[in-house]
């Protein structure tokens, strides 16, 4: 189905691969959609990084829970890899007991940070403690079903 997905290997139009896979009659069933939303100015970024095609169908937030997506959090991702900054990365030695102490408050009960600029911040210290997955880029979660 490559035809449904961005070099980022994420569906461009989740809507049209879910009528593909119930056109060739394979199952959803037990599995739960997550949708990443981000600031539209990521989008021009990765429009220029890989061409067009690929991220112009941007749908706003409050569409998508008009459409009965729920906003689980936000989480600060590595866009080369789409590595979690909160669950992906290591952590190394004192700087995770700071990282805990300052951010942990901030985080609701599955792990995602519940305020947009506080995820941004976060995003900023994980930058520059690791600056081969740098920028981390925060990014928005909603599901329609499954988790919570």
């Amino acid at each position: 189905m490559q035809d449904f997905s961005n070099p980022l290997n994420l569906a461009k139009d989740l809507d049209l691969l879910e009528r593909k896979y119930s056109q060739r009659s394979t199952s959803t069933t037990g599995l739960w959609p997550i949708c990443i939303t981000a600031h539209r100015t990521i989008a021009d970024v990765l429009v220029k990084r890989y061409g067009r095609g690929y991220f112009e169908s941007f749908v706003d937030e409050s569409e998508l829970t008009s459409k009965g997506w729920r906003h689980l959090g936000f989480d600060v991702i590595d866009l080369n890899g789409l590595i979690s900054g909160l669950k992906g990365c290591g952590y190394t030695g004192p700087l995770w007991s700071q990282l805990r102490n300052e951010f942990y408050a901030s985080l609701n009960e599955i792990g995602l940070f519940t305020d947009l600029s506080i995820a941004s911040r976060f995003a900023e210290v994980r930058g520059l403690e690791i600056p081969e997955h740098a920028p981390f880029v925060t990014v928005g979660l909603l599901t329609r079903g499954g988790l919570c």
